[in-house]
């Protein structure tokens, strides 16, 4: 609302959807790649599960929601039968997590029931999968009860979940492929060095702080990186023009929170 209001004396339809896809590119996405680093573990769903989202379910509600009907209900909604597979539920819950889908509550779909997930609306209008621009009126058309069910073996998912079972990892010493989370090369027995996820998260740019280009332009001759701002004192960061009090507060905030996760 901050954003869709700044500089416009009235809440227009255009600021309201400048302000979503901003959210979208600058904060929802970012943050959800960002876990990349902070669950390297889960690094591979983490991307497997933006992928089926972006590549399959939003255009499958995408077709649903263009397709003209009596009700002229509209959906963000999905679900999939709960015998999914672990790697499609840890996906979906990384998603969760991030605030990309939520879920709400249980429906009953064929062969029994499963869980519904609502995709993240600023996301639904990104993306352009409502039947209108106006993303005020396709809010007030959503239905819980309109939703896209995704059979557990639907196979377009099990298209995407394939890569999880794929190596991403090369061995530094003879190039073989190395599965997620193997401490050694199964060709030359070579030991896998695990790097430290906070000296990694220390070691970002400024860049990567949830913070306004402008105020990441102003903090980074002094304090190019997370760890820098992390070991500054506010008093340090007051001497950078036009940062005092509050704003000290809201950098120092924002790169504890971007370690902590």
């Amino acid at each position: 609302m901050n954003n869709a209001l700044s500089g416009n004396a009235n809440l227009t339809e255009r600021a309201v959807n400048l302000a979503v896809q901003n959210y979208v590119d600058q904060a929802l996405l970012p943050y959800h790649q960002s876990l990349n680093k902070r669950l390297p573990k889960y690094a591979s769903h983490i991307r497997t599960g933006m992928d089926l989202l972006r590549g399959y379910v939003i255009p499958e509600i995408r077709t649903k929601n263009h397709r003209k009907t009596k009700s002229e209900y509209q959906s963000a909604f999905f679900t999939v039968q709960r015998d999914m597979s672990p790697n499609l539920k840890l996906a979906l819950d990384v998603l969760s997590y991030s605030g990309v889908v939520s879920q709400l509550g249980t429906v009953k779909i064929a062969n029994g029931t499963g869980p519904r997930y609502l995709v993240n609306l600023a996301l639904m209008a990104a993306e352009k999968a409502f039947d209108t621009q106006k993303t005020s009126e396709a809010i007030a058309r959503l239905s819980l009860t309109d939703y896209r069910e995704f059979s557990s073996t639907d196979p377009q998912i099990q298209t995407y979940l394939s890569s999880l079972l794929a190596p991403n990892e090369a061995c530094p010493d003879c190039s073989a492929p190395i599965l997620s989370n193997a401490k050694f090369c199964s060709e030359c027995g070579y030991k896998v060095v695990a790097t430290s996820i906070v000296s990694t998260l220390l070691e970002e740019s400024v860049n990567a702080l949830s913070l306004s280009e402008r105020l990441q332009d102003r903090v980074r001759p002094k304090f190019p990186t997370v760890g820098s701002i992390v070991q500054a004192k506010r008093d340090e960061l007051m001497t950078i023009p036009y940062i005092k009090g509050v704003r000290s507060r809201i950098i120092k905030n924002a790169a504890d929170e971007f370690i902590s996760g």
